[in-house]
């Protein structure tokens, strides 16, 4: 949602107009969006031909057909290309259609990509990426992914062994990164690591697992995977306090996350990641400050086991109602809010060097919850940023809100509106999406 500005730069640069409907005449290509920002289209419905909401292994073949049979007739392939499951025409929209998302039934393994571009230069994410899982058994209230992704399919076993090894062949990674919304909820995670450790310790293959949930079957995780590489473990507890559990609908164990955290002391582990969540429905300052309580248990836990505290990095983020999920009607915590909360942790937090605190900034949040809320006119206010020179605004040396203030009064935008409370009877902008 932040890179929409780098959209329109990459139609600039390429001499594409900006809206659709000024490429109804000349050789234009199609502009396709699609991931899980397309949930809700209207943001940027004014500069795309059509949008791809939900799975793609399939969808992007009937798009390939239909392109190459009726190309040479713009308005004809429009038509087309909307009659294709999970495809959205904004030009073509009325107010009775329903757009269904797009499933596939198995995660296959020719559809996977085994040979992606390596780079000369070093990357962010430079690593071998492996989706083990799609979909997630949790149902967190706050969790977009949850709808977007359902239901759980898993990748056979043998599938990714293979996968891995053949990804490996061809890109000589030394990373390894097993991707899924709930990397501990597939079925045999420990079997699978073995097997991964025996393939792959002897050419020091690194292997690391994104966000983890704790569950009874992590406890021998950190055992299994810091046999190859001692990276940074990560987990989600998203709130301190057993109330703020039930709010959001994820049951955080914390005897179980203990127990974990031993093992993985006493194997070396000495950099935890932990991400939290501010803002949330019926939160108190009570709870805001249970979340630097519980970072500080986690990192003195370690002194049972060997020296220090361990480095504990507090990644905070502001809560945003997104659509599609429980809290979609939910407001937005205002700025104010969102800084005394920050301020509240900062302050509580002082003292314990060894929590590094790291605060998403909540100018950026408020941007991504309108471009996540927002309907149609905010394309309005895209563009006019664009031309005052927005660019790289998830890049925090280049995000300048003062550019968006000034674009969104001048179009006349209300954002208390679209950050606020929504009413049960209240149509959504993204009502018509049908993600179920």
């Amino acid at each position: 949602m932040l890179a929409n500005t780098n959209m329109l730069t990459m139609l600039s640069l390429a001499k594409i107009p900006f809206k659709s409907q000024d490429r109804k005449k000349g050789d234009y290509p199609l502009i396709i969006a699609g991931g899980p920002s397309a949930c809700n289209p209207e943001p940027i419905a004014d500069f795309i031909d059509l949008f791809l909401i939900g799975d793609g292994e399939e969808a992007i073949s009937d798009i390939i057909d239909t392109y190459i049979g009726h190309k040479s007739d713009r308005n004809n392939l429009l038509d087309e290309m909307k009659k294709i499951e999970g495809v959205y025409v904004p030009s073509r929209y009325n107010e009775n259609e329903r757009i269904k998302r797009r499933k596939i039934s198995v995660l296959k393994k020719e559809d996977f990509p085994v040979s992606p571009i390596v780079p000369y230069i070093q990357t962010v994410h430079d690593r071998i990426t492996l989706e083990v899982m799609r979909g997630c058994p949790n149902k967190c209230h706050f969790c977009q992914a949850k709808s977007l992704y359902h239901p759980v399919r898993i990748r056979d076993k043998d599938d990714v062994l293979e996968l891995a090894k053949e990804s490996y062949r061809n890109t000589g990674l030394d990373d390894l990164s097993l991707l899924s919304l709930s990397s501990s909820s597939y079925p045999g995670i420990e079997e699978l690591i073995k097997d991964l450790t025996e393939i792959f310790l002897p050419v020091g293959v690194g292997i690391s697992l994104p966000s983890l949930r704790v569950e009874d079957n992590l406890e021998n995780l950190p055992t299994l995977i810091s046999v190859i590489k001692k990276s940074s473990l990560t987990f989600a507890p998203e709130v301190g306090t057993e109330k703020m559990q039930k709010v959001i609908n994820k049951k955080i164990d914390h005897d179980t996350l203990f127990k974990v955290l031993r093992h993985a002391y006493a194997n070396g582990w000495r950099r935890i990641k932990l991400y939290f969540m501010i803002g949330l429905p019926e939160e108190e300052d009570k709870d805001i400050e249970a979340i630097v309580d519980l970072a500080d248990s986690i990192a003195r836990l370690k002194k049972e086991i060997s020296g220090g505290p361990a480095e504990i990095i507090v990644n905070v983020s502001s809560f945003i109602p997104k659509p599609h999920t429980f809290f979609e009607r939910e407001k937005m915590a205002s700025p104010d809010q969102l800084k005394a909360k920050q301020a509240l942790i900062a302050s509580k937090a002082r003292s314990k060097r060894y929590l590094k605190l790291k605060f998403h900034d909540i100018e950026t949040s408020v941007l991504e919850a309108l471009f996540s809320r927002g309907d149609r006119n905010m394309s309005k206010a895209l563009l006019d940023a664009w031309n005052q020179g927005a660019r790289f605004d998830a890049w925090s040396e280049s995000f300048n809100p003062k550019i968006w203030d000034e674009a969104f009064t001048r179009c006349g935008l209300d954002r208390e509106s679209c950050l606020s409370e929504k009413d049960e009877k209240e149509s959504l902008p993204w009502s018509y999406v049908q993600c179920d």
